[in-house]
């Protein structure tokens, strides 16, 4: 998957002239947001980890706002724990991150901070990146359901709160409900099965995504579906139903099984090299 985005912005903008003569086209603010920003949210929701701008020497001021923005740095002052620092300390060597990840990280972290004093009072134990597993009956014998949760939450009502960390855009609810995003209501089957390591069988009330942006607003929680205990048990007939189907050797293996619901880019479709054998049949068509 493409990971480095490279946005040349060396134009002199003359279309945007008597404007451009002393500012950058890219810095001109659209709807209260310069123009660049946009364009950064966009390569954030496509999964871009680095971005590399191609400027001239007339349009330094676009390295500046980056470097020296005063919201970024009356940010950065108020940060004082080194382990912040040393996470990022082999990285932010790079000025594109620097410029790019860096301050977002930082408006991340205040909204984060936030919105965990919030709702702190209402967890006992919270658990992250911790793994879980549930075994499933077969024809060919068990198939095991594994899962790495980004966090778990063991709320003081006895029940569960599922989160996954999202850089980029979260499946809605209807993708989620209709099984093209399964994995909440898969971690929620393992969770409500003892599945996770340290946490004991109970009802997943919340299963949510909490998208981090570090734009304007740096993050949003969003619910995966307003009944976990209902997507859970759905998926799990669905996933049922799929051991049994694969148990059958005679069951083939599609690279597109729903072409109309197929993603913009898929690590299946680029091994299987759908887009070569599809353009030659289409040609012969």
């Amino acid at each position: 998957m493409i990971k480095q985005a490279i946005i040349p912005l060396a134009g002199l903008g003359t279309r945007l002239l008597p404007l451009t003569s002393v500012f950058a086209k890219e810095l001109l603010p659209i709807n209260g947001k310069p123009g660049i920003e946009y364009i950064l949210d966009e390569c954030i929701e496509a999964g871009i980890k680095e971005v590399i701008f191609i400027i001239s020497h007339k349009k330094l001021m676009i390295k500046k706002y980056f470097y020296n923005d005063r919201f970024y740095k009356d940010i950065i002052k108020r940060k004082k724990d080194p382990r912040i620092k040393s996470e990022f300390k082999k990285i932010l060597k790079y000025p594109s991150v620097w410029a790019f990840w860096w301050p977002r990280f930082l408006r991340i972290a205040d909204w984060f901070v936030e919105l965990e004093g919030e709702r702190r009072h209402e967890i006992t134990t919270i658990h992250c990146e911790i793994e879980g597993s549930l075994s499933i009956n077969g024809k060919a014998g068990p198939f095991t359901l594994t899962a790495k949760a980004d966090r778990i939450d063991e709320m003081k009502t006895g029940r569960l709160r599922i989160i996954d960390y999202k850089t980029g855009a979260p499946p809605n609810k209807k993708e989620v409900a209709a099984g093209f995003s399964p994995q909440l209501p898969l971690e929620a089957i393992i969770a409500q099965e003892g599945g996770f390591s340290g946490i004991t069988a109970a009802q997943v009330d919340h299963i949510d995504y909490w998208q981090l942006r570090g734009g304007s607003p740096a993050g949003t929680v969003f619910s995966a579906g307003d009944s976990p205990a209902d997507l859970a048990a759905e998926a799990k007939d669905g996933l049922e139903g799929l051991v049994r189907l694969f148990d059958d050797v005679q069951t083939p293996y599609e690279a597109r099984p729903r072409p109309e619901k197929a993603p913009k880019y898929s690590d299946y479709e680029h091994l299987a090299r759908v887009k070569e054998w599809s353009s030659s049949i289409e040609e012969r068509d």
